[in-house]
Order: structure tokens, then sequence, then C-alpha cells
């Protein structure tokens, strides 16, 4: 299993340097490759910073990739519900910081928006602190 970097996920995505991609495509065609919930939030990231995407067109783009038939992603139901809580305009850092802190208790936050954001179905319970 090998582990993909950011810049390869995003070289898929934005299909901008023709020899990037096609190393990338090969990558994916030739073995099996896993994605980190990091390596999601820093796609995100820079989708939104660098290339203007909105968050409609990170998800379904990441949706893409995760879809390739070699690739996996850590958590990766977890990790899809944190893009499709993303649609809804939650955060995809805090999303993933839930999908993160699965198996714990709960996940202590000052933030409201968090728990908003994760709706009533959060990988973990969302302990707001007043």
């Amino acid at each position: 299993m090998i582990a993909l970097d950011t810049s390869v996920v995003v070289r898929l995505i934005v299909r901008d340097d023709e020899t990037q991609l096609r190393l990338a495509r090969a990558l994916l065609d030739d073995n099996q490759v896993t994605i980190s919930l990091l390596t999601l939030l820093e796609c995100e990231w820079v989708l939104r910073s660098r290339y203007h995407f909105d968050a409609h067109r990170t998800v379904d783009a990441l949706r893409e990739v995760i879809a390739f038939p070699n690739v996996s992603v850590e958590r990766e139901a977890l990790a899809l519900w944190a893009l499709e809580r993303h649609l809804g305009n939650a955060d995809l850092t805090d999303m993933l910081l839930l999908v993160a802190a699965h198996g714990s208790q709960s996940f202590a936050t000052f933030d409201k928006s968090i728990a908003k954001g994760a709706g009533k179905n959060a990988p973990v319970p969302v302990l707001l602190l007043k």
C-alpha cells in the first residue's frame, strides 16, 4: 500500500501538469494506494486557496479520486460523512477532527459551529463547553 501526498491527489484533480498527471494515474493503475484524513484536509485547503474551488466542486473532485478502484481512504465511511457535511456548509477541518476522534467518549469544544455542522449523526458526541 502506498500513501498519497496531497500533491498527487491535487494533480489528479486539477490536471495542470501533464507529466505529473500521467505519473499519478500510472501509480493508481498499478498499485493499491491510501489517502489519509490529513491529506484530505490539506487537499481541501489547496483546492480552495490556490484553485478557488467551492465546497461542491471540492467534494465532487475528492469523491472522484476516492472512487478509483485501487484507492482506499483512512476511515473511509466517516471521511465520506465529513465530505457530505461539508456540502451542508460545515467546515471540513472540523468534521475531519470529529472523524479522527471516532472511538473517543466525546469531542470537547467551545465552538458551537462544530456541533451544528456535525448534526445528529456525528461519529463522536460533541461536548459543547459553555
